[in-house]
């Protein structure tokens, strides 16, 4: 969901430049995940997954040390985003 001007404007000009950072960068546990507070992987998980906060996926997740919140994210997230 983009509900910010800036990232409209950057969704807008990636179209425009036909950029695609996912062939250049993915995020990965060590790389991002591992290095942010829990509530933004969870916040991250939760609207990436477009999921109401009292979903039962989101509470599960929550439950979760950081690290195995990193490494979900590490490793199931590109599947369920496809």
């Amino acid at each position: 969901m983009i509900d910010h001007p800036d990232l409209l404007l950057g969704t807008l000009i990636d179209k425009s430049a036909k950029t695609d950072i996912r062939a250049i960068w993915t995020s990965t546990a060590e790389g991002f995940f591992k290095r942010v507070n829990g509530a933004y992987l969870g916040d991250l998980h939760r609207s990436l997954l477009g999921l109401a906060p009292d979903h039962p996926t989101v509470t599960t997740f929550a439950k979760l040390k950081k690290r195995e919140e990193a490494d979900r994210l590490d490793t199931r997230l590109p599947d369920e985003i496809g």
